[in-house]
């Protein structure tokens, strides 16, 4: 079992035991041009981001599995990769799988996340299109975009 932050399509989902809502930094939570679900983009270590707000899921690794086909993981649609992610609220099992693991030490957990890969991206800095970071994050924070700067995506 491990953990999982989502921000898009699979949150309110039933893929896991709900451990509680977090906040994602280092990154930019956008619509790409289909406006159909969003993707997030990561801009560490050259820019903060926008605080994206995820939920927490344990799963398990066939989750995983599963969740990497359906996010498109091995045609670089998305990149699962471990980030750190800020816990700002917890369920009740949340509250159980932390006291299981030593207590409420730390605020910060690490949890799999699928980021933009580089077909939902488009694009990446050192391209012939961006040969640096500070205009690849302004067109990621632009509106061809569509960043949502509340970094939560239908407010869910």
């Amino acid at each position: 079992m491990t953990l999982l932050a989502v921000y898009g399509t699979l949150k309110n989902s039933n893929i896991g035991q709900s451990i509680g809502v977090g906040v994602l930094k280092g990154g930019v939570l956008v619509l790409p041009e289909h406006n159909m679900f969003p993707a997030w983009v990561d801009l560490a270590p050259y820019d903060d981001g926008i605080d994206t707000v995820v939920e927490l899921f344990e799963v398990t690794n066939d989750t995983l599995e599963s969740l990497d086909n359906y996010e498109g993981v091995h045609h670089d649609f998305y990149i699962r990769t471990m980030k750190p992610v800020e816990i700002t609220e917890l369920s009740e099992h949340g509250v159980r799988y932390m006291e299981l693991r030593g207590g409420y030490v730390s605020r910060v957990v690490s949890a799999y996340v699928y980021k933009a890969g580089r077909v939902v991206r488009g694009t990446d800095i050192g391209s012939e299109k961006f040969k640096n970071p500070e205009e690849y994050i302004k067109y990621m924070k632009s509106e061809v975009w569509k960043c949502l700067t509340t970094g939560n995506w239908k407010g869910s």
